[in-house]
């Protein structure tokens, strides 16, 4: 039996076990409470994928006597008072001929005293002395936590000091590099040119220590070791999968792991570990991408990321089920990050194909949606040949560094992707020209697949048509006007697609809105129609349909378990969908997935012609659906008074995607028109 394999993993005598782990490690407060719900489908399936029956579940963590828990972490001399010196640090002008840098030197733990470094410069060119690149979250910003730099005063973050607090050793100083310190942060202009360097710095650094934050609960070790169990039990990796705990290697088993906690506790660990702050930076992504290799430190707790990408793909992949029951986000974060870091080329990925995967990603400063992956090797950039498709400079204003980005991509391109990143929320902003994407704004998901396929080619290859204006606002288009919008659904709502503890109120819901808004659904060409638009024909994985049938399939297990019908004849074709959907593998899940991917933050709509479609939260009924010369996908446009127009985004139309459109304006039917699009 696969349980029989999972115990057999059993640790050597010289590392701990689980709980010896727990009695090590420094904690905040209890452990939270065992929860109390039976256990779901998909914590059922990853059991018994595990080989462990769900009647096997042992007892929580709440067995271990809490008395050897410490109540605080202080760590020698933390908690004295002491004085600090009353002259602050001053930044010394940082070389740009060459590419130097500042390293931190963090000197050892002492008895008494405040956490004392020394700054030093540094060039990369040459044979820099060992470091290692720290990353972490910035928190509020606010740099108000003194400590020692020179023998002089300087104050940096709170989140700072806890995580050079933590990678501080005991007997030996530590050389490492830190933006928010060793970068000059009220220089923009320094700022700049040490972003250009993120990639050299961190190659050159030995490995990168992630700091997630303190971890009162003990949620690390849970979290942890069920990483390392799903690494060991489906042989994801070359070696062992193992963590450290105050300086003793753990190497969990499935025996142990039962023994000790409750899998609803093992999951909600690790779900609160993927919702971490960290898994949602955007700097962190080029931090673990370029890194040689990273260590993620968790309160006392450490793990090699190599584990949690294996475990991050393996469950992305496999347990779509138990990511929409536990809201597990935040791991199409980590498993985006170790698909990249494991490609030794991502040249082939554009600046604007990444700017669209780390949307969901937070970045305190707005240029920074831009600046932060300018350091990760790109069609567009080559940061280790000092190419860059623009270079980082803080001392632009916002606007202008969006709007000169869109005109770059598409002087490059030659194509309308960009527009597919327009997003305008419920009303149209004035703050940009209506063409330019808001990177620091994310509304939905894009409709527009990274890479075209046979279903979208609304333009049918006739290439981008742009008119000279003198006006640097305006984008004047050539396209085709066919439709416009006769009525509207509200915004969609993700918690159309909640099935948190299986609670289905929601889904019933949305299925009637639609069911009211477009009509019967069992009917197969009704039924086809809709179920393209509301996926806008992906799948639940966010990639384009491959397989109709099976698509089909999912539809048909949604309609027919979410739909309540109150006359004969529909109920007949009700269970006709519901025997061809068990037939054929259909899985609700899976296509709520999808819908859930495609329509959160948008509005279904019809159109005066009959034609439904999925578009931009922000239409309105009047608004004009054309397709643009260039564009793989239809837009919605308004026009204005004065005959401008503004762009409210893109669409997906059935029946409008393969260069339909195109075929009728060719054939004489329909005429173009010039959109100046403001």
């Amino acid at each position: 039996m696969v349980q029989d394999a999972l115990c057999a993993l059993g640790q050597p005598s010289d590392k701990l076990s689980l709980s010896e782990a727990l009695e090590r490690a420094a904690s905040v407060g209890p452990m939270q409470e065992n929860a109390q719900r039976s256990i779901p489908l998909a914590t059922t399936n990853i059991m018994a994928s595990l080989g462990i029956p769900p009647a096997e579940v042992g007892s929580n963590f709440q067995n271990l006597p809490k008395e050897s828990f410490r109540s605080s972490v202080k760590y020698p001399g933390e908690e004295t008072e002491h004085s600090f010196p009353i002259e602050p640090y001053g930044y010394e002008h940082l070389e740009t001929s060459k590419p130097v840098v500042r390293i931190l030197r963090i000197e050892p733990r002492r008895k008494i005293g405040p956490l004392s470094c020394t700054l030093d410069h540094i060039d990369l060119s040459t044979n820099p002395p060992p470091y290692e690149a720290v990353s972490y979250v910035w928190g509020r910003g606010v740099r108000d936590t003194p400590i020692i730099c020179n023998g002089k005063i300087l104050k940096i973050t709170k989140s700072l000091h806890s995580a050079l607090r933590r990678i501080r050793l005991r007997n030996s100083s530590r050389c490492v590099w830190a933006d928010a310190i060793c970068i000059n942060q009220d220089d923009n202009e320094e700022r700049g040119y040490q972003v250009g360097q993120m990639l050299n710095i961190y190659q050159k650094a030995s490995q990168t220590l992630v700091w997630l934050g303190d971890d009162p609960q003990m949620d690390a070790i849970s979290a942890f070791s069920l990483i390392c169990v799903l690494v060991n039990t489906h042989k994801l990796g070359s070696g062992n999968a193992n963590f450290n705990v105050a300086g003793k290697d753990v190497e969990p088993n499935g025996k142990e792991l039962l023994s000790m906690s409750s899998w609803m506790q093992l999951f909600n660990s690790l779900a609160k570990m993927y919702m971490l702050p960290w898994f949602w930076r955007l700097w962190v992504v080029q931090e673990i991408v370029v890194a040689r290799s990273a260590t993620i430190m968790w309160g006392e707790a450490q793990i090699c990321w190599r584990w949690i990408g294996l475990a991050s793909e393996w469950l992305r992949t496999n347990e779509h089920h138990l990511l929409r029951y536990f809201g597990i986000s935040g791991i199409y974060n980590a498993y985006l990050m170790e698909y990249l870091s494991r490609r030794e080329d991502t040249s082939q990925f554009s600046i604007l194909r990444l700017l669209g995967l780390t949307r969901q990603f937070e970045a305190t400063d707005p240029r920074d949606r831009i600046f932060a992956l300018l350091g990760i090797p790109s069609a567009d950039s080559s940061p280790n040949n000092e190419s860059h498709l623009l270079q980082p400079d803080y001392r632009m204003a916002i606007h202008d560094l969006y709007q000169k980005f869109a005109r770059l991509i598409l002087n490059r391109d030659k194509s309308l992707r960009i527009l597919s990143a327009v997003q305008h929320g419920s009303h149209i902003s004035e703050s940009l020209p209506s063409w330019v994407p808001c990177w620091n704004s994310v509304y939905c998901h894009g409709l527009a697949p990274s890479e075209p396929g046979p279903n979208h080619r609304a333009a049918d290859g006739q290439p981008i048509e742009e008119i000279e204006t003198d006006n640097v606002n305006h984008l004047v288009l050539r396209g085709i006007p066919f439709d416009a919008i006769a009525r509207c659904t509200a915004i969609i709502s993700p918690w159309s697609f909640e099935l948190h503890q299986r609670s289905s109120i929601n889904v019933f819901a949305f299925t009637k809105t639609i069911e009211t808004f477009w009509g019967d659904c069992s009917d197969e060409t009704r039924g086809r129609s809709l179920c393209w638009t509301l996926t806008a024909g992906k799948d639940w994985y966010g990639m384009l349909v491959n397989n109709e049938e099976s698509h089909w399939a999912d539809f048909a297990a949604y309609w027919s378990e979410f739909n309540v019908p109150k006359i004969s004849d529909i109920r007949e074709r009700l269970e006709f969908l519901r025997k061809f959907a068990k037939e054929a593998n259909g899985d609700y899940d899976r296509f709520l997935e999808a819908t859930s991917n495609a329509c959160v933050g948008r509005r279904l709509f019809v159109t005066e012609n009959g034609m439904l479609g999925l578009g931009p939260g922000a239409l309105k009924v009047g608004d004009r659906c054309c397709v643009l010369f260039g564009g793989i996908v239809p837009f919605v446009v308004r026009q204005q008074n004065d005959g401008m127009y503004t762009l409210v985004g893109e669409c997906y139309m059935q029946h409008a995607m393969q260069g339909e459109v195109v075929q009728k304006w060719r054939e004489g039917v329909i005429d173009t028109e010039e959109f100046c699009i403001c």
